[in-house]
């Protein structure tokens, strides 16, 4: 299914956009959640809507300190991030003035980091 992603500034107008797939709408919140989750230091808010009906979203101040997703996020999950990221990351300015995502972009660009059985 097809996703519309939205990062808010904190006047909760529309900063940045793109638009992706997923399965399932829980997979989907969980590739917007994290997207904000690394990119709050920059970003009031952000939205996920799925054919004009709003499934998720946050608003106002989280700075919710967040450790590497490398190290706790599945290989498939840091994937799924690093896409939504570098195509935010090359459309719009505003996306590479979060240092916080800009450095989690990095640590995800370098590979997984997990352990393999």
């Amino acid at each position: 299914m097809q996703y519309n992603f939205y990062l808010l500034g904190v006047d909760n107008r529309i900063r940045a956009t793109d638009t992706f797939s997923a399965s399932n709408d829980e997979d989907a919140a969980q590739i917007a959640g994290d997207a904000y989750l690394l990119a709050q230091d920059e970003f009031g808010g952000f939205e996920l809507w799925r054919y004009g009906t709003l499934l998720s979203g946050s608003r106002g101040p989280r700075h919710v300190r967040v450790p590497s997703p490398a190290a706790w996020w599945s290989e498939v999950r840091q994937q799924r991030a690093l896409e939504l990221e570098e195509r935010l990351e090359s459309s719009f300015e505003c996306i590479r003035s979060s240092r916080e995502l800009m450095k989690r972009i990095d640590e995800l660009r370098a590979g997984p980091t997990m352990r393999r059985a």
